[in-house]
């Protein structure tokens, strides 16, 4: 009925990836980067490589608003900064990569005068910073040993990795089309099959939930 602001679609879209995390369903991914490319067109300002708070389809302002400051909400930047370094991870798309250089460059200069204004931003650039890790599950969406990996995967804090399940059939082309690189990523024997990878360079396939919960307490 009206139209959104930068914090609108911040804030969508990081809800968006957290519910992939918990449900697996990747409506909820394809969301998340569908609406993050909508943000670029409708909120990048090029000239000083951050989001505008207003967008194209606003009512125009004075002077453009631009907020980094993370109080006791995170700023919009803030947050799109953390979803497209995630996106990236997932995705492999360099355009988010470098859409989030560009920010990190921009803010930093404000955030090395008072870093504790500016918590959400400076955790992106902990995750930017790495060392970040992938991890796929390949099994199928409601199976028992799919629930319990996704249960040892978040038991450990572990803020620098991001999570895919890759299960057998149409739901899986459709992750491939987001995440080509897991079109590898197969279960083995029809057994639910982890597989850890660091920078997309994946350790032994693991199809035990013992092993996988052995190898978490060594994951980024």
């Amino acid at each position: 009925a009206l139209p959104a602001y930068l914090d609108d679609y911040a804030f969508l879209v990081y809800g968006l990836m957290n519910l992939y995390e918990a449900s697996f369903k990747v409506e909820y991914l394809a969301l998340a980067d569908g609406l993050t490319r909508q943000t670029f067109d409708l909120f990048w300002d090029g000239q000083h490589s951050v989001f505008n708070f207003s967008g194209q389809g606003n009512e125009e302002l004075l002077a453009p608003s631009r907020e980094f400051y993370d109080g006791a909400l995170p700023a919009g930047n803030s947050v799109a900064f953390h979803n497209l370094l995630k996106l990236a991870r997932i995705t492999t798309d360099n355009k988010y990569l470098a859409m989030a250089e560009k920010m990190a460059t921009r803010i930093m200069v404000d955030a090395e005068e008072y870093p504790p204004g500016y918590t959400m931003f400076l955790s992106g650039i902990d995750f930017m910073l790495g060392p970040t890790g992938e991890i796929v599950i390949a099994g199928k969406i409601g199976a028992s040993e799919t629930a319990a990996a996704r249960k040892i995967i978040h038991e450990k804090f572990s803020p620098h990795k991001v999570v895919l399940l890759h299960p057998p059939g149409s739901e899986g082309e459709k992750l491939e089309k987001l995440a080509e690189y897991t079109k590898y990523q197969q279960m083995i024997e029809g057994k639910t099959t982890f597989y850890l990878c660091r920078n997309y360079a994946c350790e032994k396939p693991l199809t035990g939930l013992g092993e996988l919960q052995k190898q978490m307490k060594d994951f980024p």
